[in-house]
Parts: C-alpha cells; sequence; structure tokens
C-alpha cells in the first residue's frame, strides 16, 4: 500500500516544482509565438457614429507621422499602407460596397516600438474618421506582440489593420441587426 502511494505522491511534487523549472515560460512563449501579434481598437470619442452607419464607402489618406524615423520607420508606413489597401480591397467592400456619403480617414502612426529580448512589439496609431457634417470618429489603434517571430512592421501594421476591419465590420450593422431584431419582436 505504500508502495503504490510513492509514484502518486512522485508525479504530485514533480507537479508542485514544475512551476520554478521554468516550463510555463516556455509553454507561455510558445502560445504569443502561435498567437502573433494582436490589436484592439479604442475609441476615443464617438461625435457621429450614425454618420458612420450611412457611409457607403471609405477612403483612406496615406498614414503620416510626426515622431520621425526613431520612433516610426517609413517601413511601417509602408506596410501599414499595404495592410490597409488589402483591408479596404478584400473586406469592406462587403460592407463600404462603394457609393455616396464617404467616410475621409485620416491614420497618424504615434509610436512603434520593435520586439525586444525582454519587451514587447507596439504600435500605436490614430484615426480621424469624417464626413460632410464634420468629424464622424476618432479611434487608437493598439498592436502588439510578444512574439519573437511577428514583432517586424509588416506583423504589427496587418494587426493595426485586422482590429480596425473587425471594428467596422461589426460597427457597420450593428444598428441594422438591432432594427431585425426589433422586426422580428
Amino acid at each position: 500500500m505504500l508502495a503504490s502511494r510513492r509514484p502518486a505522491a512522485a508525479i504530485a511534487l514533480g507537479l508542485f516544482l514544475l512551476p520554478l523549472s521554468g516550463c510555463f515560460t516556455v509553454i507561455k512563449q510558445a502560445y504569443f509565438e502561435a498567437r502573433g501579434a494582436q490589436g484592439k481598437v479604442v475609441v476615443v470619442t464617438d461625435t457621429a457614429s450614425t454618420e458612420l452607419d450611412r457611409c457607403g464607402s471609405i477612403e483612406f489618406e496615406p498614414s503620416t507621422s510626426d515622431v520621425g524615423s526613431k520612433l516610426c520607420p517609413p517601413k511601417l508606413l509602408t506596410d501599414y499602407d499595404l495592410a490597409i489597401a488589402d483591408l479596404k480591397q478584400k473586406q469592406l467592400p462587403a460592407r463600404f460596397g462603394g457609393g455616396a456619403p464617404a467616410a475621409r480617414v485620416t491614420s497618424q502612426i504615434y509610436y512603434f516600438q520593435e520586439k525586444g529580448f525582454f519587451g514587447q512589439a507596439m504600435c500605436i496609431a490614430r484615426l480621424k474618421f469624417s464626413g460632410a457634417a464634420g468629424q464622424i470618429l476618432d479611434v487608437m489603434i493598439i498592436s502588439e506582440s510578444k512574439a519573437y517571430r511577428a514583432g517586424g512592421e509588416k506583423d504589427l501594421a496587418n494587426a493595426c489593420a485586422k482590429a480596425l476591419g473587425k471594428f467596422l465590420l461589426g460597427e457597420k450593422y450593428k444598428e441594422e441587426d438591432e432594427k431585425h431584431s426589433d422586426s422580428n419582436d
């Protein structure tokens, strides 16, 4: 009976000491590598979000930055514009297929940090949407990556575009979904 408890005690002791060996650090890093760069959209001011729902198209101006090439490499601006153009071409026509009125979007990159040994890669951009009535929406996009393989300009630019796409596609039909659910009641 005592012999049958020894393996269980050894397993319990091993599981207790496992975090001390650094295995969880390896597991966490493997998770970050698999996940890659992620982005999120934070609304700064929502002056007329219903105006965005009425827009038939969205026009993106080339991205800019006032912080210099140390905080915003020119490659990031190029990669960001390419990612936004890809988003506009492949995903947005389903919701913003064209026509008037059009929303105009200016993008300004505020900050970029490449992945370091202990730090994470990060990109912060601000987008201002305007229409015929003035400013429609003001948002910040924050993309970050703790992965070593996905900490460059292109990865963070793609994460920004992906987050923006999710935000815009979710926002566009939120009001229509509410109308459909109200009419079904």
